[in-house]
């Protein structure tokens, strides 16, 4: 393959790649499992097609609802099973 052409190539994808929005920060003053579960769930990210049963805490409801990941988002409220999303969000209050 022509050099050059592979340069081309490789610019032509690197502009076609949309970045990634849902990468959040979240106040490190709070705790971590707390910042978890606060954060947003994760939005389909174009491009990427798995369909992989995980868990979300959503604070609306309160409670922990499955979701279709992609494979690719990013946040951190993704639990991968329903049990560790519970343990995380749903803390017993004293």
């Amino acid at each position: 393959m022509n050099p050059a052409f592979f340069v081309l190539l490789i610019a032509v994808f690197m502009c076609s790649v949309e970045p990634n929005k849902n990468i959040y920060i979240i106040s490190q003053s709070r705790s971590n499992s707390q910042k978890r579960c606060e954060a947003p769930t994760p939005e389909r990210f174009p491009g990427c097609t798995a369909n992989i049963v995980r868990f979300t805490y959503n604070d609306e409801t309160p409670a922990c609802e499955e979701f279709k990941y992609d494979g690719c988002s990013h946040s951190p409220n993704n639990f991968e099973t329903l049990e560790e999303c519970q343990k995380e969000c749903l803390k017993k209050e004293a």
